[in-house]
């Protein structure tokens, strides 16, 4: 099964090297190609339910298209009904850990003035270089994952996930996703909120994209081929980067000098 794929790309991100424990790794199945779809995305269960997801390096927030009394989401456009927050679900006010984290992960958007006497609900606004956006407020709601090792039998988990009820958003026309997969290297990423549970050990994601569209997604110690080349990562608080590059085509330098981001979720 794994020479149909035909992988012909693959990126794989060592983000911190800890103590040897025992590996594991969740592997999600990816749809959607370069061309025409535009987007490659993973189907995950959140609330009980089935949303589509951008994945994309280049963010650190996970968020939906949400439908919530007294907002209305009039710009959901994905192939999904709104998420709509139940019974489990929480709200995350503007004094909480991950309302403070999410500001630092959100280089232009300031963290709100909070009043402890009368806090808020924690607003988040996004603005992405394509031009779209999204603009909500932060919940928490059980999503579940299958984890895999070597040495174990697969088991699935839920865990309480972090992440944004998007009400306002600004997408691309006939969007294929329901949202967003942040996984940059904030405390608010998909990654980071994974290892905090102890789903997964080591901070490692990478994909596999095949020619013909789809692939897969890996989060956490997956087996890796021996032929793989690393390249090393820069601590940078906000994205994967190898420093500045010089990019070539046809052997002509393109541009000048500067520095170079991984971010799956730009074409």
């Amino acid at each position: 099964m794994a020479a149909m794929w035909s992988p012909i790309i693959g990126l794989l991100l060592l983000l911190l090297q800890l103590a040897p424990s025992s590996s594991s790794y969740i592997q999600l199945p990816l749809e959607g190609s370069v061309h025409p779809v535009g987007y490659f995305y993973v189907t995950m269960n959140i609330g009980g339910k089935p949303y589509s997801l951008d994945i994309d390096t280049g963010s650190n927030l996970t968020w939906l298209e949400c439908k919530y009394p007294g907002h209305q989401c009039n710009t959901c456009k994905g192939p999904h009904r709104p998420y709509e927050p139940n019974r489990h679900h929480k709200k995350v006010m503007c004094g909480d850990q991950f309302c403070t984290d999410l500001h630092k992960d959100l280089p232009h958007y300031p963290e709100p003035r909070c009043y402890t006497q009368h806090p808020h609900e924690c607003h988040y606004h996004i603005q992405y270089v394509g031009g779209t956006s999204s603009e909500g407020f932060i919940v928490n709601d059980t999503v579940s994952v299958d984890v895999l090792s070597p040495s174990l039998p697969s088991r699935r988990v839920q865990i309480f996930f972090g992440f944004g009820c998007g009400c306002n958003q600004k997408p691309l026309k006939d969007s294929p996703v329901d949202g967003v997969l942040g996984l940059g290297m904030g405390k608010v990423g998909f990654v980071a909120q994974l290892k905090a549970h102890n789903v997964i050990r080591k901070d490692i994601i990478g994909h596999c994209l095949s020619i013909d569209g789809g692939g897969y997604l890996f989060v956490g110690e997956h087996h890796l081929p021996d032929h793989i080349t690393w390249a090393p990562m820069r601590k940078y608080s906000h994205y994967y980067t190898p420093g500045p590059a010089q990019l070539l085509l046809g052997g002509e330098k393109i541009g000048s000098q500067k520095m170079v981001v991984f971010d799956s979720g730009t074409t």
